[in-house]
């Protein structure tokens, strides 16, 4: 999620309201299940089609009070992956940011794009103190980006690339053409969809962008944000929970270990690899948050 980062420290908002024989009972649920999936993804995954040199897209959505996060995480990509062709959305608010996001990339030999989101066109969608507006840029992102890149990678501002992009941006795709980590949440019974619906974390994506243009994707989301809005608790990640409907692929974990694997009376199970993307959701629980401890906040402030 974007978020303003604005130091708060009380719990992340999934521990505030769920229950934890709630939690245990989905999990259950929907755990054999999604070892099936992503037993299926790892089988199908298309690194052996890797070409040298063929660049890897990855894009953010960022706004002027988030640009710190978005530096490091952009920094930690750029750092790990060769030929890295950048896109960065903002709200027209980046300012003299917008420089230096571009020396990170030159300072590695990429390339980097910048492209203005409609901000009216998200007038009315919710958000909460801790999450900007800037959170919704990314259901735009089949529209603003050119139409010669038919896949990226989309990263949340807040979390560390830690091996290079190019096995995660090669990732099979099924006909929804989106790829994520699945994490299970109340958001689920929340937003009306059956109990065990598998849900995702929205801050590591793969999306298909030539599947989402041919099946006008981007007006369904913004379709769906209107007509639920007074039912969005985590924002555009419930946008993409009731358009995909627990149907998508599944990535293994370790692209996408967020805050509920570091925190909280039920953690979920560790991954079986060494992480690489952590990431630092939850509010109050990023590294410059003083009364936390995140395992990889030292790793953070080496970058």
């Amino acid at each position: 999620m974007t978020s303003k980062g604005s130091g708060l420290l009380e719990k992340p908002v999934f521990w505030q309201s769920e229950k934890p024989q709630l939690v245990r009972l989905r999990y259950r649920r929907t755990q054999k299940m999604n070892e099936r999936r992503l037993k299926n993804a790892a089988s199908v995954s298309t690194l052996a089609q890797v070409e040298n040199g063929a660049p890897v897209h990855i894009a953010f959505a960022v706004d002027s009070a988030f640009l710190s996060y978005s530096a490091i995480a952009l920094w930690s990509a750029a750092s790990n992956t060769r030929n890295l062709h950048v896109h960065v959305i903002h709200g027209g608010d980046l300012g003299a940011g917008v420089r230096g996001l571009k020396r990170i990339v030159e300072r590695f030999e990429g390339r980097i794009q910048f492209y203005e989101a409609c901000v009216e066109k998200l007038a009315g969608l919710p958000v909460t103190d801790h999450v900007s507006i800037a959170t919704y840029y990314r259901l735009s992102i089949a529209e603003l980006l050119p139409k010669n890149v038919q896949r990226v990678i989309y990263l949340d501002g807040d979390l560390i690339v830690r091996r290079p992009l190019n096995e995660l941006y090669h990732w099979s795709l099924d006909p929804t053409g989106v790829a994520a980590v699945p994490e299970p949440s109340v958001a689920v019974s929340n937003l009306g969809m059956p109990l065990g619906t598998p849900y995702l974390n929205a801050g590591v994506l793969v999306l298909d962008l030539e599947q989402w243009r041919q099946k006008h994707v981007t007006a369904r989301l913004f379709q769906i944000a209107a007509d639920n809005k007074d039912r969005l608790r985590f924002w555009d990640q419930d946008v993409l929970a009731l358009y995909l409907q627990g149907s998508w692929s599944f990535l293994p974990p370790h692209w996408n270990v967020h805050h509920r694997y570091f925190f909280g009376e039920n953690k979920l199970p560790w991954p079986e690899q060494e992480p690489a993307i952590v990431h630092f959701s939850g509010a109050g629980l990023k590294p410059p948050d003083y009364k936390v401890l995140h395992p990889y906040a030292a790793e953070f402030w080496q970058i």
